[in-house]
């Protein structure tokens, strides 16, 4: 039976900041999805300094990871051995941190100690690592901050999940009106009455600031957007 293979990306944060992203580049369908998963599902960052011997689907029970010693796995030079005669991994040589989700070791990273890479991962779990699926975002880079739904970069761009910018994120609020459009005499607008009603149920949403009649969610004046003809609601309710 041929192998299935998945491609997924994973993105680690510090105080909403990238400091590391994880591409599952020809990973096994069975560990792909675990990653899929376990990432998905409050992912909780570990330090695995004390369990040497946890591997990738460990239970953990709040204080230590269990396992059946019994258990046939593959070394990490690739020789299949009995669990309980795996050797343990050198914690004066290496560290290793990982991720839990719904009590089950399913992700782990290991790095020589004092290497830049690892010093990195040490402060980041010290002050509290996270972990978030990114397959679904577009050019997610280090150094990016998660804000609300969006990743902003050093130049302000914010970026969503379904790969747009916050430049086209905008013009598609404003549907086919534009900004300059209000200003057009020659616009074509609509009568009065359908100006009325669209008016009064942009009153009544939570998303206009009553102050300025100004859309959160587009950014147009109401009073003049609910004139145009081409103009419609960013959240369908006009």
């Amino acid at each position: 039976m041929e192998t299935e293979y998945n491609e997924s990306s994973y993105a680690f944060l510090v105080e909403n900041e990238v400091f590391h992203i994880f591409h599952a580049i020809a990973v096994e369908e069975s560990i792909s999805s675990g990653y899929k998963e376990g990432f998905n599902n409050n992912p909780i960052g570990i330090d695995l300094e004390y369990y040497p011997l946890a591997m990738r689907g460990d239970i953990w029970t709040g204080s230590t990871f269990s396992y059946n010693p019994e258990e046939t796995i593959v070394a990490y030079d690739g020789t299949s051995m009995n669990r309980s005669k795996m050797p343990a991994l050198d914690t004066s040589q290496f560290s290793r941190y990982g991720f839990i989700s719904n009590n089950k070791l399913f992700f782990a990273m290991v790095f020589p100690k004092g290497t830049d890479q690892e010093l990195m991962w040490k402060n980041a779990f010290k002050t509290g690592a996270k972990a978030l699926d990114v397959t679904e975002y577009k050019d997610i880079e280090v150094g990016d901050k998660l804000i609300n739904d969006a990743f902003v970069k050093a130049d302000n761009t914010q970026v969503f999940k379904d790969g747009t910018s916050s430049w086209s994120k905008w013009k598609s609020n404003l549907g086919d009106a534009r900004p300059w459009h209000m200003l057009n005499p020659g616009q074509k607008k609509v009568d009065t009455e359908t100006a009325k009603t669209r008016m009064s149920i942009c009153q009544a949403c939570p998303e206009l600031i009553k102050a300025t009649t100004t859309c959160t969610k587009c950014g147009c004046f109401m009073k003049l957007k609910t004139r145009l003809e081409g103009s419609s609601c960013p959240i369908g309710k006009w």
